[in-house]
């Protein structure tokens, strides 16, 4: 996959650092989704632990080969996620690596996120701000000794999509800009990715079906030329199945495909994932729920 270090950066630091863009999901009630909704997770969830495998064939069987990673997530009975912890396996032994801890305000707002080391100590901080339309528009990260780390600042249009992302240094220079487009319905259909000295980077569209599912991302160079690009399917349940990437020729790259097993509520709790028809991984899922 051809992506520049920029960009890498820019997503790598989207996605650690809890962005505007997964702050402010809705339903087409316009109301905000909790942690659950955007993981699709059905029912009072309380927790969810998820191991990932190895996958392996063994005699014409696919079974679990080498355990590497598991990850933990707790929420609260409003369906928002209270402590998030990743283990990745070192030799034969599980070792724990993060540990997140989410503050809420009384409406549901995420308003402090700490992340811990290994040895319970505070390595960073977070501290969210809120508009009075509930749009996150200021996001500040502290290292453990209270000094400023990051800072993110968000824009939205009239109808409160978000339109425009700015990371910054402590020093108030630009790490990352981030501009964003929607449809009718709300749906993303452009994100602009840009660099420090303000010229564009990368540009990708999206396209949706009928029941709002991502079908077609579009990667395009800053010089407009097509870079890759990557389809997608979903079953009735809106999970993906299949996942096809084709480069700028429209040669085909590789295709991934889902297996799913669920349990009684219709969460899956095992997902087999195949590459170009090889069994690659697979992810088991222990859930726990709220007693009634």
């Amino acid at each position: 996959m051809k992506t520049t270090k920029a960009l890498f950066a820019l997503i790598t630091t989207s996605f650690l650092l809890f962005s505007c863009t997964g702050e402010k999901v809705k339903n087409s009630d316009n109301k905000v989704k909790n942690n659950l909704s955007k993981l699709k997770l059905i029912g009072k969830v309380k927790s969810l632990t998820e191991t990932i495998y190895d996958a392996a064939d063994k005699f014409g069987e696919i079974q679990k080969g080498i355990k590497s990673n598991k990850f933990v997530s707790l929420f609260n009975e409003s369906g928002n996620k209270i402590e998030y912890n990743e283990y990745h396996l070192i030799s034969s032994l599980s070792m724990f690596d993060k540990k997140y801890i989410y503050k809420y305000d009384n409406i549901g707002n995420l308003i402090e996120k700490n992340l811990y080391e290994p040895n319970g100590n505070l390595k960073e901080k977070g501290i969210f701000k809120y508009n009075d339309k509930g749009n996150k528009y200021d996001e500040n990260w502290y290292k453990s000794d209270g000094s400023l780390s990051l800072k993110d600042s968000c824009k939205y249009d009239v109808k409160e999509n978000l339109i425009e992302e700015d990371w910054y240094k402590s020093d108030g220079n630009l790490i990352s800009k981030h501009t964003y487009k929607y449809d009718n319905k709300g749906n993303k259909i452009e994100d602009n990715f840009y660099k420090t000295d303000g010229s564009l980077d990368t540009k990708i569209n999206y396209k949706y079906d009928d029941k709002g599912n991502q079908i077609e991302q579009n990667w395009y160079n800053s010089d407009g030329s097509s870079d890759r690009n990557d389809t997608y399917k979903y079953d009735n349940k809106g999970n993906e199945i299949e996942h096809n990437s084709y480069s700028s020729d429209g040669s085909w790259n590789y295709k991934n495909t889902f297996k799913y097993d669920f349990d009684e509520t219709g969460n899956w709790i095992k997902k087999t994932e195949f590459e170009n028809g090889i069994a690659k991984n697979i992810i088991e899922r222990e859930i726990e729920y709220y007693k009634n």
